[in-house]
């Protein structure tokens, strides 16, 4: 599909009387103008100023002229931001209110880091240090995109797509950021374009010199809001420490109103290597740790002083406890989806600092089981190989009007949704805070084949244990979901070891018991129980009878075409009056208003007390992601309703094992570009339904030229279980006369895990070597050469100061981001893409189609 179609899908068009509604509705004018300041009244200052010439249809004075048919004018963007900030500068004359300012000069300067391709044009910037010349989307505020006078529908369609990239661009540079708000001007005509996690919005085109009230309102908005207005979570909160200061930040917290703006800072922080974060437990640091890092936990170094990064939660047995954010793990630029943002973060109370993993996701609130639900649901069976939940909470904020700011909002989407036309297509989305432990590492941070494999067999036996002891099903296997966490007491697996030789099982369990290392399947956020989703549902037969597809829920992710009247999904959410203290009640998606406050329950909450149905029934509603999703789910269409079960996620893991065994040549080590495009990009690379893969695996014509003949030697030893798992789960694969999938023969657990079994006990003692050689010769055999990849260090996480508005916003603009200074143009960026319905990544990017691949965790 294509990814720029489905941020359209859900794109509002307002026309011009909703634009002025919508406009009044997000920048009033009593938050952005002085008591009984107008926006009318503001308007005849400017113009008994000589600022605005003529009558309301005038002109305003400093406006740059364009001539009809100029096609470019290197310098107009110079003249439009200092036109705009003129307007600026005599707003803050007549009212003396602070603002951004405008800047073109990105147009002449190419922005530092991963970004950098694509610049931003007109924007607004935080300020940089003194003496920094250099710029970057960590410090853009906002942007304005310029297009030629001939405004027309191809044009603005040509903006839409450029301003799209731009706003993914900010979102994956500034963390904590749920939404950007920007301007486009076609000629003479301005829009307002805000991008958030459920679409986008855009206003009507306004002529900047004929609707003079309108284009200030936007300006005003654009350039006056504070850091909660232009999307920053303000949840997140900085505190900033005297210079001079040695005492502990615990010692020196500062009120709100008593923070100082902290500066950026021109060093990049504190740099957290992958090899650096695997030398000790992160959940109990060694005594050294302990010592270096105490300077970290006092606060860090930079130009304004000592800052910390911070939040606070309530965890699972009520207990209130601040959480330091100390370096970005992943971030999402996602334009439409969960948007999830990851952390490492270190909780201040504990006495040995124990690391958690801080995860921030917009999710659907018409889904019954939420993630820390879904993680207490298998702690209470003592489900092993999972994460630990710390807690699960949404994610509160003061009101948006300073009059009620003591009161504290649930974060959702509905609140821009309510001031759109009830017709609008529009996704609702809350805000979800979910801690957790350990800390780990992707698995594609592999040190040998024998850690490889046995992290998987950790996952299965995980996936196993879930469903039948839990009634848990997974439903979204991919690279990004499956960890290496330290080893904690983690069972060898001999229970499932009975048809290998004792002597065999005796190596095997000695070999496993000795890794460092452990698989954990991680992000179970599209999960669900069994009994909920029908997940255990056979597809193994086939079926004469069509079945018509229902219409999908309101907020589910894949159209449908027609509909049965029989089925009933239950659009309502859990709902209560902002402020009040009274038991929810379950109100319609459609009837939610600005004065209303979703309430979900969360964490430990029983989801018995929900009464709703969730909408994980619906056929509609695939879960996974598209590059590893089993091809039954990558066909579901019309006549060909599917209800996830088992065998997909088998399947998916299945799809994985190959990508990781093509992609790489060893550990750390991927495959030159060249060769990714011959093997993994086409089958794996892909942000769309697909079957190729499947069919490329199927076909005895394709399997080895295609995909067997790619791959590296290291991973020799894999192929017959990739043999004997293709017999299993992909060659059964069939469809019947009237087009109906169905399986020939059927797959289970203990199959994969027996095979699994079988290869670990025959790997050889290098096979199990964390510290393979260098020299790829090494593991070249039967005649095949080895590759030599190009290669480079894993990302580095770094933490930033914030950057400095113009004036005294609420705290919360910190930035962390991950940039490993590498060009995002190759293939560093793998294996990874986001989740829901097969692709969360959604927002056309500057880099390339291919996600990142460096070692994270989650």
């Amino acid at each position: 599909m294509d990814r720029l179609r489905d941020i359209r899908r859900t794109t509002v068009q307002l026309r011009e009387q909703d634009s002025i509604t919508f406009l009044a509705y997000i920048y009033p004018e009593r938050f952005l103008l002085p008591e009984n300041g107008t926006t009318e009244g503001l308007f005849r200052i400017l113009q008994s100023k000589g600022h605005y010439k003529g009558a309301t249809k005038g002109k305003w004075a400093q406006y740059p002229v364009v001539r009809h048919g100029q096609s470019q004018d290197s310098d107009r963007e110079n003249k439009l931001a200092k036109f705009l900030n003129s307007v600026r500068a005599a707003v803050h004359s007549a009212y003396g209110i602070s603002c951004f300012e405008w800047d073109a000069k990105s147009t002449t300067k190419p922005l530092d880091g991963a970004y950098a391709a694509g610049e931003p044009g007109i924007a607004c910037y935080f300020r940089a240090p003194d003496g920094d010349s250099n710029h970057s989307w960590q410090q853009v505020v906002t942007f304005c995109e310029v297009k030629t006078p001939r405004a027309n529908p191809k044009r603005e369609k040509e903006s839409f797509a450029e301003v799209a990239s731009k706003a993914s661009c900010l979102l994956g540079a500034q963390d904590g950021r749920h939404s950007v708000s920007c301007i486009r001007i076609l000629g003479s005509s301005i829009y307002l374009t805000i991008f958030h996690r459920s679409g986008s919005i855009s206003t009507c085109p306004f002529d900047i010199n004929s609707s003079p009230l309108q284009f200030l309102h936007i300006l005003m908005g654009i350039s006056f809001s504070d850091y909660s207005n232009i999307g920053f979570d303000v949840s997140i909160r900085w505190d900033t420490l005297d210079k001079d200061s040695e005492s502990d930040r615990d010692d020196s917290e500062h009120s709100n109103s008593e923070l100082r703006e902290p500066s950026c800072m021109d060093d990049p922080g504190i740099t957290h290597s992958e090899e650096d974060s695997e030398s000790e437990d992160p959940a109990e640091p060694s005594d050294d740790e302990d010592a270096a890092k105490s300077e970290e936990r006092a606060g860090h170094w930079g130009p304004g002083g000592k800052w910390t990064k911070w939040l606070e939660i309530v965890d699972k047995h009520g207990k209130g406890c601040k959480i330091s954010l100390r370096s970005i793990l992943a971030i999402s630029d996602s334009l439409l989806g969960p948007g999830t943002t990851v952390w490492e973060g270190e909780v201040d109370s504990s006495p040995v600092n124990e690391r958690v993993v801080v995860k921030d996701t917009w999710i659907d609130p018409l889904r019954k089981y939420t993630e820390g639900m879904i993680l207490h649901i298998l702690e209470q069976h003592g489900i092993e190989g999972v994460p630990t939940l710390v807690s699960e909470q949404q994610v509160k904020t003061p009101h948006r009007d300073p009059e009620y700011s003591h009161i504290m909002v649930n974060q959702s989407t509905h609140f821009l949704l309510s001031a759109l036309p009830r017709d609008s297509t529009f996704r609702l989305r809350v805000l979800s805070r979910l801690v957790s432990q350990p800390r780990g590492k992707l698995i594609l941070g592999f040190s040998s084949l024998g850690e490889l494999l046995v992290a998987f067999l950790d996952c299965i036996v995980t996936h196993k244990n879930a469903l039948e002891v839990a009634g848990v099903l997974h439903r979204d296997v991919s690279p990004a979901n499956l960890f290496l966490a330290l080893a904690r007491n983690r069972t060898d697996h001999s229970v499932h070891m009975s048809h290998l030789p004792d002597e065999a099982q005796e190596r095997l369990c000695e070999k496993i018991r000795n890794l460092k290392w452990r698989g954990i399947l991680g992000d179970w956020g599209y999960a669900v129980p069994v009994a909920t989703s029908s997940a255990i549902t056979s597809s193994d037969t086939t079926s004469d009878v069509d079945v018509s597809w229902s219409d999908a829920p309101p907020m589910s992710p894949i159209d449908a075409d027609g509909s049965d009247p029989s089925v009933h999904y239950d659009d309502r959410v859990p709902a209560r009056k902002i402020g009040s203290h009274d038991a929810p009640t379950l109100v319609p998606v459609s009837d939610l208003t600005a004065n209303d406050d979703i309430v979900l329950l969360m964490g430990t909450d029983n989801p018995d007390d929900d009464p709703r149905k969730t909408i994980d029934l619906c056929p509609l509603y695939r879960t996974g992601t598209w590059p590893w999703m089993s091809a039954q789910l990558t066909m579901a269409g019309p006549g060909q309703p599917v209800v996830h079960d088992p065998l997909h996620d088998l399947e998916s893991f299945f799809y994985v094992l190959v990508g990781i065994c093509i992609y790489f040549d060893g550990p750390s080590k991927h495959k030159s570009e060249n060769d990714l495009v011959e093997c993994y990009d086409k089958f794996f690379d892909t942000s769309e339904s697909s079957i190729l893969k499947t069919i490329a695996i199927q076909s005895d014509l394709t399997w080895i030229p295609f995909i067997v003949k790619h791959i590296h030697p290291f991973f020799e030893p894999v192929i017959p279980l990739l043999t004997l798992l293709r017999a299993e789960i992909i060659l059964p694969l069939a469809t019947n006369e009237q087009g109906h999938f169905y399986r020939k023969t059927s797959c289970n657990h203990d199959i994969f895990i027996k095979h699994i079994l079988t290869i670990l006990s025959e790997l050889r003692p290098e096979h199990w070597d964390d510290k393979p050689e260098s020299d790829a010769s090494r593991w070249t055999s039967s005649g095949i050469t080895a590759a030599r990849p190009e290669s480079g260090p894993p990302t580095p996480p770094l933490l930033l100061v914030p950057p400095t508005a113009p004036k005294d916003h609420p705290p919360g603009c910190g930035i962390i981001r991950s940039d490993p200074g590498l060009p995002h143009q190759r293939s560093d960026q793998c294996l990874r893409r986001n989740r829901e319905s097969g692709s969360d990544d959604l927002a056309p990017s500057s880099r390339s189609k291919r996600p990142r691949l460096e070692v994270e965790a989650n």
